[in-house]
């Protein structure tokens, strides 16, 4: 078997509409809520947390912004020093629009038993919000593309290996 590394950026895109913002305006950020199902064939009875900001003029990228371990969307929010920017407010007014999440089990999103987890709960999940991104069901317009800092678990697959290990794995199975 062969372990598949970890994807630390994906660029996802597909055609879409953008969504317009005022023009002079200040980067908008609100709340929003997402329904999510745990697995690809289960109910979406679960939600994830996010503050989705857009920049001024028109956003056809989004950044899906998703915090490592235990920490939720503030840390997106978070200034290493007060005199400048945070990394949402440095990509809003670099043109992008972005969304900070709190992943299951932490910040707003909801708590689901840890019986319920999977292997691949969080990249199904993920992958349900960039399809509710591009399909305008988080905020009323669509995103031509989305920027994910997704993690996709490492996890064993079958690989070609060599004819000499092939076949002492097999003989010794």
């Amino acid at each position: 078997m062969r372990i598949k590394t970890a994807v630390l950026l994906a660029l996802v895109s597909s055609p879409a509409i953008s969504i317009p913002a005022a023009a002079n305006a200040a980067p908008a950020c609100r709340t929003v809520s997402a329904k999510v199902a745990m697995t690809s064939s289960g109910p979406a009875d679960q939600r994830v947390a996010g503050t989705l900001c857009l920049p001024r003029g028109h956003a056809t990228t989004v950044q899906l912004l998703i915090p490592g371990g235990f920490y939720g969307q503030a840390y997106w929010r978070m200034r290493g020093d007060r005199q400048h920017p945070s990394y949402m407010e440095t990509m809003t007014a670099a043109g992008y629009a972005t969304l900070a999440i709190d992943r299951l089990g932490t910040g707003a999103s909801s708590y689901p038993p840890s019986a319920r987890f999977g292997q691949d709960t969080h990249q199904i999940v993920i992958s349900q919000l960039i399809r509710q991104l591009r399909e305008g069901r988080l905020d009323g317009g669509r995103f031509a593309k989305s920027f994910s800092s997704a993690t996709r678990w490492a996890r064993p697959s079958p690989a070609p290996w060599p004819p000499h290990i092939q076949r002492r794995w097999t003989a010794s199975s």
